[in-house]
C-alpha cells in the first residue's frame, strides 16, 4: 500500500491534505494495484475486412481511465472508427 511521505497540516493549504488521502484511497484499490502493475494489455476489434483482431497494446491508467498508446496512422484506427466495439 502507498502512504504518503509527509502530511502537512491542514492548516498549510487547505483542501491539500483531503485531496492527497483520495488520491491514496484511490491509488490503494485492487484495481488500481493491478493496473499499475501492467503495460501491456490485449486488445480485440473487428478489422475493416471483418476479420476479428486480437492484438497486443501498450497503456496507461491516468486514475480515472485506460489510455491505449498507439500510432497515429495505425490501421486499427480506421477500423475501430467504423465499429468501436472492442474487447
Amino acid at each position: 500500500m502507498l502512504q504518503p511521505v509527509r502530511v502537512r497540516s491542514s492548516g498549510t493549504r487547505p483542501g491539500r491534505r483531503t485531496r492527497w488521502h483520495e488520491i491514496t484511497e484511490i491509488l490503494n484499490r485492487p484495481i488500481s494495484q493491478e493496473l499499475l502493475a501492467r503495460d501491456l494489455t490485449r486488445l480485440a476489434y473487428v478489422a475493416k475486412d471483418g476479420t476479428p483482431r486480437s492484438i497486443p497494446i501498450a497503456f496507461t491508467w491516468n486514475g480515472s481511465q485506460i489510455v491505449l498508446c498507439t500510432s497515429k496512422n495505425a490501421t486499427k484506427l480506421t477500423a475501430l472508427q467504423k465499429n468501436p466495439m472492442i474487447a
